[in-house]
């Protein structure tokens, strides 16, 4: 009696959900860049003030 045997491939498409997950890091890292470069722009906003404040002194 002969013997058969069956194999299933299914594939599925996983790009879609690769390309958004992808995205959403994306949007999250550039929200983070764009809360530090706020920071940095104070900073460097509140050092040039002082910087100034203090050559009007001497």
């Amino acid at each position: 009696m002969p013997t058969q045997a069956k194999v299933i491939i299914k594939g599925e498409n996983n790009s879609s959900s690769a390309v958004k997950s992808a995205s959403n890091d994306l949007s999250a890292l550039k929200g983070s860049v764009d809360k530090i470069g706020s920071t940095l722009k104070t900073a460097f906003s509140v050092t040039a003030i002082t910087a100034s404040i203090k050559a009007s002194f001497q």
